[in-house]
């Protein structure tokens, strides 16, 4: 049994069903009834009749309902009470690979919270976003740097803008898009892309706003790393739609970048958990990137 079986379970409660739940902590139907199942053969008992709509709870999942709340609350006391006395205190971040990228001013921001504060130790992870949500629900880590992925998030997170990205069309030079001064997103329904993979929220962003145009997009190519798309586009495969700041910052000269004519862009955002009661530590890091 783990802090994130009985957060599940927790929350199965709390929104009265497998499919809202999961919607609620942001994971998959099929992984938490995966998540229960295995606790329930660990304990040897059915905490949900099953039969039943909705979640009902069994007899024994009453009995189990009691020591889980009570569980989660000495859990996060104990952290509290370690946060607190810790000599160096770690406030562990996961981020959306855009730390390095010097324009964000995000390593700067880092550095200079971590000189003015010897006895905390910050580390850093970078992750997918979709990575880096489950690293947050299982609480392997306090803080997370991803992309606004609209209101659904904002009633589980607590979150601190950091950065807009403008989206624009990045092509080859020697491509016939090349020449444009803007272009429509509806000139581009008959060409190929390549773009971050699916777990990436700009890939979600760019397919979102071709829906609205009820245009889908030919993705041939994807790939998990921001340079490594871009590489594919600057060989000719393919066109992208790329966060400018991201195309500016790379090394390939190659590229042409091109603004859409209706122009959309994608939040950045330092997150955490509103479940979660900070530290002293996390308090205190969380203060210093609002300024």
């Amino acid at each position: 049994m783990n802090s994130t079986q009985l957060e599940y379970f927790l929350a199965i409660v709390k929104h009265g069903g497998f499919a809202k739940a999961a919607d609620a902590i942001f994971v998959s139907q099929s992984a938490l009834s995966k998540r229960i199942k295995s606790l329930e053969l660990e304990l040897g008992i059915e905490l949900f009749n099953r039969k039943l709509p909705g979640a009902k709870l069994t007899p024994e999942g009453e009995e189990f309902l009691a020591f889980a709340l009570e569980a989660k609350q000495k859990h996060t006391e104990l952290l509290t009470q370690l946060g607190t006395i810790s000599t160096k205190r770690g406030i562990r971040i996961a981020s959306i690979p855009i730390v390095a990228i010097k324009p964000y001013g995000i390593m700067t921001k880092f550095v200079s919270f971590q000189s003015a504060n010897l006895d905390y130790n910050l580390e850093y992870t970078e992750r997918d976003q979709t990575t880096i949500l489950q690293l947050l629900a299982d609480e392997n880590a306090d803080f997370g740097i991803i992309r606004d992925f609209g209101s659904n998030m904002h009633k589980k997170y607590k979150f601190l803008p950091l950065y807009d990205d403008e989206m624009v069309l990045v092509c080859a030079k020697n491509h016939s898009l090349a020449k444009k001064k803007t272009i429509n997103l509806r000139e581009l329904k008959d060409e190929t892309f390549a773009l971050l993979d699916e777990r990436s929220q700009l890939y979600t962003s760019t397919v979102d706003e071709f829906k609205k145009l009820n245009i889908t997009p030919t993705i041939a190519y994807t790939n998990t790393r921001h340079n490594l798309v871009l590489e594919m586009v600057a060989n000719g495969l393919g066109i992208t739609i790329m966060p400018k700041l991201i195309v500016e910052s790379s090394e390939h000269d190659e590229l042409a970048i091109i603004p859409l004519e209706e122009a959309f862009y994608t939040k950045i955002l330092l997150v955490y958990d509103k479940s979660k009661k900070l530290t002293d530590a996390h308090k205190k890091f969380w203060n210093f990137c609002k300024k």
